[in-house]
């Protein structure tokens, strides 16, 4: 499969290949939402490593693992769109989906130094690095990932199933996580007519 072939030093070898089974497991692909969040941790990884060729294990593994809570919470019918507080529900998200990524990592037995790395980046995924933060570069990346792959895998069937103001409060909560220099990748990827509008939309008005 065409998006196992992007690999680096850090995630050759037989102990990824447990990482990939073991993920890949994690997933019932008969349910289509599910199928939809597997594609997207594999894109996600794969932008990561596009953006950034050395890329550590950890960051590799957090963007693999960092939307494994949908699989609890989402795995049949989407809920973020009747979230009361959006930035709430996503962090609460984020702070499920470490502790259940910190298990799976030691069940396969990836180092302690790196699991908790993994798990810090999967646990505050949901948010841009703090001034000072020492995971910020690796936190950063992630971010520009999972927001590249939004916006180039995901986005059209966003819009199709939640519709037109989730889908602005969604591109408007994304751009404003991404570098600008990923913001500069996100002008040359094609997307559909009404998310490309919206995103016209939120540059025009400085978002």
């Amino acid at each position: 499969m065409s998006h196992l072939e992007r690999r680096n030093g850090a995630s050759e070898g037989l102990l990824f290949d447990v990482v990939l089974a073991r993920h890949r497991a994690l997933h019932d692909l008969a349910k289509p939402l599910v199928r939809a969040d597997y594609a997207h941790a594999l894109d996600v990884w794969q932008w990561t490593l596009r953006l950034d060729p050395g890329a550590g294990l950890a960051v590799q593994l957090a963007a693999l693992f960092h939307d494994v809570e949908r699989l609890a919470s989402e795995a049949d019918a989407r809920l973020e769109h009747r979230a009361a507080d959006y930035q709430e529900f996503k962090d609460a998200h984020a702070r499920i989906g470490a502790a259940w990524t910190d298990e799976v990592l030691a069940e396969i037995g990836i180092d302690e130094a790196t699991r908790r790395a993994a798990v810090r980046l999967v646990g505050r995924h949901e948010r841009p690095p703090a001034p000072g933060d020492p995971d910020a570069a690796d936190l950063a990346l992630l971010n520009d990932a999972d927001a590249l792959s939004f916006f180039s895998l995901n986005s059209p069937g966003y819009w199709e199933y939640f519709g037109p103001e989730p889908t602005r409060r969604k591109v408007a909560w994304t751009l404003a996580r991404m570098r600008p220099e990923a913001r500069q990748i996100l002008a040359g990827v094609r997307l559909c007519p009404e998310v490309a509008r919206i995103v016209r939309s939120m540059e025009s008005l400085g978002a």
